[in-house]
C-alpha cells in the first residue's frame, strides 16, 4: 500500500490528508472511501486517461483509494496529481510513505498538468505542515513566493512521475527492507537560492501566515516598490486640488497612521475627489503583506492578483447588502471588508447606506477579522482596513455653506444621519469637517509626491517600533489595545491632561485610545521621539473636537 500526505483547503481552513492507494483483485474501476466529494470521484476518468495517453500504463486492477481523515468532506481537483502517483507507486510495486513531498495538480485526459493560481495557498502552507519539497502546476508566481522548499514545477503526469523517482532512487535500502521512508531534509538555501529579500518565515498557527521578525532586513528591503502614483489617472494628483492644505494635512495623518476617517460638508467641496487622491499617498505594501493578499485572494480564485504592488481599494456602492459588505453564505463568499485588508475601504454618501450594513463594521474596524460561523466551525476572515467614509451634512447638501441656503429642516438634518450610529462614530479615528474656503481659497499646494514622502518617512519609523506587535500591522492606528502601552507613551503631564479632558468632554475609553494614536502619528510625520503636547492638541481637535 501506498500513502501520499497532501493538503486541503476549504473555507479558508487547512487540513492534511493521507491519501491511501491499493491494487487489488477484482472489476478494474475505481472505489473511494474517506468522503471523498463528487469532483475527486470524478478524478477517476482523469487520472485513468491520463496514465494511459502519457504514461502508457492501463491498470487492470482493482484501485481502492482512502482518505484520511474521514470526517472532512473533501472536494478538490488538485488530487488528480497525487492520486496518479500514487497508483504508479502501487503498480510498481514500491511500500512507502511520502510524508514530506507535497504533490498537487489537476490532470487533463492527455497528462498534461493544468496551471492554476489556486496552487498558491497550499505552497504557503507546505512549510507549516513540515514538507521539504512539493511537485506543483507551472504557473507565474512560484518565483517571487520565495518559499524556503524545494518547489518542482511541472507541466505533465511524466515529469511528475520522474521527479518522483529521483526522489526515492536514494532511498532503496530502506524499501528493500519494507519499511515507511521519508526524503532527506533539504537544503533551503542551496535547494531555492533565496536571495536577500527572502524575509518571510510561515509557520502554522490558526491556518494563517505571519511575519518571523528575527529574520527582518532593513525598511528599504522590504517594501514593494509601486509605480502607483505614476499610473493615477490625469488629475488624482494632490496638486491639481486647489489649496486645502488643512483638509491635505489630515489625508496625510491618516494615510501615515492608517487611521479610519470621516469627512463631511456641503456638496461641490471635493469630498469625493479627496478619496480618489487619497490612494496616491498610501504607504507601500511589506513583503508580507503582498505575501498575505496573495494567499486571500487565490483561495476565494480572484483574478489578476499574482503582483498585487499598491493596496487595495474597494469603494462599495451604497446599495450593498450586509453579504457583500462582509462576506458569508454557501458557498463561503468574501466581502468588501476582506477584499480591502490591508488598504482603504471608501464608503462614499454614507448616509444612504443601510442602517445594518453600517453596523455590521463595528467588529472589522474593531478586530480586524471577519467571524463568520460554520456548521461545524468559525472562520475568521482578515480585514484590517482603512475605513474613509464621506458624507454630506444634510439631503439637500447645502448645510455649512457660506454661499447656498440649506433648505432642510431640524429634524431632517438629525434624520439624516440617523443611519451612523454612536457606537461605529466612536471606532472611527479622525472627524473632518470640509468647507468650500478650505477647498477654494488656500494658495499654497502640496502635491502627492511631497505628501507620500512624509507618510513614508513616518511608515518607516512605526516600522521598526511593530517589528514585534503581535497583529503584524506596522501603523499607529492598527495598534491592538493590550498592546498600546507598551509601544506609545505620554509623559505625566500630558497623561494627566488628557484624562483630565477627556473625562470632561465624557468621551469614552476608546476614544482616549484613538487620540493617543494619532497623537503618536503626528509626532512621527515631524520625526519626534516623544509626543509633544502641539501633537497632543492637533489630535484632540481631529477625533474629539471636530466630532462635538
Amino acid at each position: 500500500m501506498v500513502t501520499i500526505r497532501t493538503l486541503y483547503i476549504n473555507d479558508f481552513l487547512c487540513y492534511p490528508v493521507d491519501i491511501e492507494c491499493a491494487l487489488t483483485s477484482g472489476l478494474p474501476g475505481f472505489v473511494f472511501s474517506g468522503r471523498a466529494g463528487k469532483i475527486i470521484e470524478e478524478s477517476s476518468i482523469r487520472v485513468k486517461q491520463a496514465l494511459r495517453n502519457c504514461c502508457n500504463i492501463n491498470i487492470n486492477a482493482k484501485i481502492v483509494i482512502n482518505l484520511i481523515p474521514s470526517d472532512i468532506q473533501k472536494n478538490t481537483n488538485l488530487f488528480d496529481l497525487p492520486l496518479a502517483i500514487a497508483i504508479l507507486l502501487s503498480a510498481s510495486k514500491i511500500e512507502l510513505s511520502l510524508s514530506d513531498i507535497l504533490i498537487l495538480g489537476e490532470l487533463t485526459l492527455s497528462g498534461k498538468v493544468k496551471t492554476t493560481s489556486n496552487i498558491i495557498p497550499y505552497l504557503f502552507r507546505a512549510v507549516n505542515f513540515n514538507f521539504k519539497s512539493c511537485i506543483v502546476p507551472e504557473n507565474n508566481t512560484s518565483s517571487i513566493l520565495s518559499i524556503p522548499i524545494k518547489c518542482y514545477n511541472v507541466s505533465t503526469l511524466d515529469n511528475a512521475w520522474k521527479i518522483v523517482q529521483e526522489e526515492i532512487n536514494g532511498v532503496t535500502e530502506i524499501l528493500s527492507e519494507k519499511k515507511d521512508c521519508q526524503f532527506p531534509r533539504q537544503n533551503i538555501e542551496e535547494s531555492n537560492k533565496l536571495n536577500d529579500t527572502n524575509l518571510l518565515n510561515f509557520f502554522n498557527k490558526d491556518n494563517a501566515i505571519y511575519f518571523n521578525t528575527k529574520t527582518t532586513k532593513k525598511f528599504e528591503q522590504i517594501i514593494i516598490k509601486s509605480e502607483n502614483n505614476k499610473n493615477d489617472p490625469p488629475g488624482y494628483d494632490f496638486s491639481n486640488y486647489s489649496g486645502g492644505e488643512s483638509i491635505k494635512r489630515v489625508l496625510t495623518i491618516a494615510a501615515a497612521g492608517f487611521h479610519s476617517i470621516h469627512i463631511a460638508g456641503p456638496s461641490g467641496t471635493g469630498k469625493t475627489l479627496l478619496s480618489l487622491m487619497f490612494e496616491s499617498i498610501l504607504p507601500p505594501l511589506t513583503l508580507f503583506e503582498q505575501h498575505e493578499l496573495m494567499d486571500l485572494y487565490s483561495q476565494f480564485s480572484i483574478n489578476d492578483f499574482e503582483f498585487i504592488k499598491s493596496r487595495p481599494v474597494r469603494s462599495p456602492h451604497h446599495s450593498s447588502t450586509v453579504l457583500s459588505l462582509v462576506g458569508g453564505g454557501t458557498p463561503l463568499s468574501i466581502g468588501e471588508v476582506s477584499l480591502a485588508h490591508r488598504g482603504v475601504l471608501i464608503l462614499d454618501e454614507i448616509n444612504l447606506f443601510n442602517k445594518k450594513v453600517l453596523e455590521s463594521l463595528r467588529e472589522p474596524l474593531e478586530e480586524q477579522q471577519v467571524s463568520i460561523s460554520r456548521v461545524k466551525n468559525k472562520i475568521n476572515l482578515p480585514s484590517s482596513f482603512l475605513l474613509f467614509m464621506i458624507s454630506n451634512l444634510c439631503y439637500c447638501g447645502n448645510f455649512g455653506s457660506s454661499k447656498r441656503t440649506c433648505t432642510c429642516t431640524e429634524q431632517q438634518r438629525v434624520t439624516f444621519n440617523y443611519h451612523i450610529s454612536g457606537a461605529l462614530k466612536d471606532r472611527v479615528d479622525i472627524y473632518f469637517i470640509i468647507n468650500e474656503e478650505i477647498s477654494n481659497f488656500e494658495k499654497k499646494t502640496s502635491s502627492s509626491y511631497e505628501m507620500y514622502q512624509q507618510v513614508l518617512k513616518a511608515f518607516e519609523i512605526q516600522y521598526y517600533r511593530y517589528l514585534d506587535c503581535e497583529t503584524l500591522s506596522f501603523f499607529n492606528g492598527k495598534v491592538p489595545k493590550t498592546q498600546l502601552n507598551k509601544y506609545i507613551h505620554l509623559d505625566n503631564k500630558l497623561e494627566f491632561f488628557l484624562f483630565d479632558y477627556m473625562k470632561k468632554k465624557g468621551q469614552s475609553f476608546r476614544k482616549l485610545e484613538k487620540v493617543i494614536k494619532v497623537a503618536r502619528t503626528i509626532a512621527d510625520l515631524e520625526g519626534k521621539k516623544d509626543i509633544s503636547k502641539a501633537n497632543l492638541l492637533e489630535s484632540l481637535y481631529l477625533v474629539v473636537e471636530s466630532s462635538l
